[in-house]
């Protein structure tokens, strides 16, 4: 199974070609444009199956997007106040629960970096999600150990500390060696 997260940055369409040369099963794709507007740019050999999209600027929110027979469905427990964090139900040769994320962090809400930022809230909110079956956190977190603050709620280390919690841990981090921060 491959999964890819990647934040194009806008126009997906126009740069499409790299992400499926990938080949993923399940790419989460921030800074992506709702379903209906890649449909009317992609051709149609380019288009995944039936994304999952989360966001409120059309042009611009947070996308699951399954190819190879692999599908994605929004969970239930889906709450819209975290517009950039979803749970979602993967279905296909593998099922699993996927949390994919675009953690906006200061730019989503958060004014002051002493509150916790839509990840960390997130993580609260879908607890039963994340111990429910086995599950993966992919996307863009937007957050580094390194701008960590003593007794800061926004800190990525809690959230990593959260996460292990729950059994999950960094792919990169875990095959690379490198700790947190030294990357």
């Amino acid at each position: 199974m491959r999964l890819v997260a990647w934040n194009c940055n806008m126009a997906l369409h126009k740069k499409i070609e790299p992400l499926l040369d990938l080949q993923p099963d399940v790419a989460v794709i921030s800074e992506c444009a709702a379903p209906h507007l890649l449909a009317e740019k992609l051709r149609a050999d380019d288009a995944p199956g039936d994304p999952v999209w989360v966001g409120t600027n059309q042009h611009k929110g947070l996308a699951v997007l399954t190819f190879n027979g692999y599908r994605a469905s929004l969970d239930p427990i889906y709450d819209p106040s975290l517009s950039y964090v979803a749970p979602v139900t993967i279905d296909g040769p593998l099922r699993f629960g996927l949390v994919a994320v675009w953690a906006l962090n200061l730019s989503g809400g958060n004014y002051r970096k002493d509150q916790p930022g839509p990840f960390r809230v997130a993580l609260d909110a879908y607890d039963a999600f994340l111990s429910r079956d086995p599950c993966v956190a992919a996307g863009d977190f937007n957050n580094n150990v390194i701008w960590d603050r003593p007794g800061w709620p926004i800190n990525h280390a809690d959230a990593v500390d959260i996460l292990g919690s729950h059994g999950l841990v960094s792919a990169y981090h875990a095959t690379t060696g490198e700790n947190q921060g030294e990357e």
